[in-house]
């Protein structure tokens, strides 16, 4: 049997460690896949939006992401807290 190569998949502190550490390797490194992150809502009309986005910081002990888009995104600059 092949061992597992995310174990930290298992384990949710192992997990929640993991997600951290990548958010904050998007923060730093421009080529890391979570500095692009791609948000989506769903419209009053239902209809799904997408937007990428640049994650400027990830604070791990207050638990927030700042995130920015283009001035012309019809959402910019906001901050989101998990």
């Amino acid at each position: 049997m092949k061992a597992d190569p995310h174990p930290w998949a298992c384990d949710l502190s192992l997990l929640y460690a993991e997600v951290w550490a990548r958010l904050t390797r998007g923060v730093h490194d421009r080529h890391a896949p979570a500095r692009h992150p791609t948000l989506a809502t769903v419209s009053p009309e239902r209809r799904p939006q997408a937007r990428t986005v640049v994650l400027r910081a990830a604070d791990k002990a207050a638990g927030t992401l700042d995130i920015h888009t283009d001035l012309r995104s019809a959402r910019h600059c906001q901050r989101k807290t998990y």
